[in-house]
């Protein structure tokens, strides 16, 4: 993610940090998250493999810190930051398909490219409603790769992603 970012945003201000990852915290948990600056796993267990182990949620979760260090105005919006950090790790994995094999099962978390739309998919529940600005990034991208190529594509995309986000956009915005 870092190498995306400086790529793409090289005055991102999060760029000079050290970012701290604490991994396997034990717990009967199985969750990841994102907090001040840091990124975090638990162990994993209940159906669920050891996340810090799995790149996609790697990803995500730097990709909520892309959020929040990026914010020039606005607000930080919880739906929002699940989308963002969702897009953040399928734009850079190429795959709208979000931590396959995060589960025992061998089920992935959540994906992007079904349509979701406000109101008609809104619940209320960060992750879900993000995935209607992350499906909405998903299906920009995929536009934009089939008029402007791949690599011209996707670049453009993340480009208008990151300038959107540093304005704190909420959902409804």
């Amino acid at each position: 993610v870092h190498d995306w970012l400086t790529d793409r945003r090289p005055d991102h201000p999060w760029l000079p940090e050290t970012v701290t990852a604490t991994v396997d915290i034990n717990t009967a948990c199985c969750n990841a998250f994102y907090t001040n600056g840091t990124i975090n796993f638990y162990v994993g267990g209940g159906g669920t493999n050891n996340l810090g182990r799995i790149a996609d949620v790697i990803f995500h979760e730097y990709g909520h810190g892309v959020h929040d260090y990026i914010l020039t105005g606005g607000t930080f919006a919880g739906d929002v930051s699940e989308g963002s950090a969702d897009f953040v790790s399928a734009t850079i994995l190429d795959d709208p398909i979000l931590a396959p094999y995060a589960r025992a099962d061998g089920d992935y978390i959540r994906e992007l490219d079904t349509d979701r739309v406000y109101p008609t998919d809104i619940n209320g529940e960060v992750h879900n409603d993000g995935l209607i600005w992350g499906s909405f990034l998903w299906n920009l991208r995929t536009a934009w790769i089939d008029t402007y190529g791949d690599e011209l594509g996707a670049e453009l995309t993340d480009l208008l992603f990151l300038d959107a986000l540093s304005l704190g956009p909420g959902l409804t915005d």
